[in-house]
């Protein structure tokens, strides 16, 4: 009977329960995403404002670069042979990455642009100004396109302090630590005492070209044995 007034109970309960409407909402941001982002670069307001005025006051357009630094960034295999042959006419059919150095002149950059997707180009710039004939073995070409000029540094001779004592006068001062850590040195590779007790060579195929050793008896009391 306790089951079946439960069973009641809790069929009573399912049937009394109220419906419940599903509905799908879908939230439309129309305008709001530009007023969103606007918020969110506020920030990068005043950067924009100085590019723009460095870029006003900078007015003057930059020189074209005179040479450009080439290299091949993507194998040949399976190209058209068109491409093949201009490549081999910019002198890039060699290893991959390996630099040219090109004129800056229409007909080059005619030919660059048939082949810029298998190339990179990278202007060369001389922050040094242009080397002269006397400045050619110290110059050097970096991989961002700078041509630089490198020399050694020539001492001053003005600031050179003179010196007190001449080097060949000078004498080397050992002390007692230094002396204890070389005959330990010594000692462990075995070399105390090595000048009263000279090596003898054992020349057993004639290398010092005394054949009278070989005319004796071999014997352990000779000394040349």
């Amino acid at each position: 009977m306790a089951s079946q007034n439960l069973f009641a109970i809790f069929r009573c309960g399912l049937l009394n329960q109220s419906p419940v409407m599903y509905s799908s909402v879908r939230f439309r941001l129309v305008g709001k995403k530009e007023k969103m982002a606007s918020k969110a670069m506020k920030w990068a307001k005043p950067l924009r404002e100085d590019l723009v005025s460095n870029k006003c006051e900078t007015g003057a357009p930059e020189e074209p670069s005179m040479l450009h630094m080439v290299s091949r960034v993507k194998t040949l295999k399976g190209r058209p042979q068109r491409e093949k042959a201009t490549m081999f006419a910019l002198n890039l059919t060699g290893r991959q990455n390996e630099k040219v150095v090109l004129k800056n002149t229409p007909s080059i950059n005619q030919m660059l642009n048939k082949v810029k997707h298998l190339i990179k180009i990278t202007p060369i710039t001389f922050p040094n100004g242009y080397p002269e004939e006397k400045d050619f073995e110290h110059c050097l070409l970096k991989d961002n396109g700078e041509f630089v000029i490198r020399k050694e540094i020539q001492p001053i001779e003005k600031n050179v302090l003179p010196e007190t004592v001449p080097a060949e006068k000078e004498r080397i001062v050992m002390d007692k630590k230094t002396l204890e850590r070389h005959m330990l040195l010594h000692l462990r590779h075995y070399r105390l005492n090595m000048e009263y007790f000279p090596a003898r060579y054992v020349y057993k195929y004639n290398q010092d070209g005394k054949e009278y050793r070989y005319s004796k008896n071999r014997t352990s009391d000779s000394h040349w044995y």
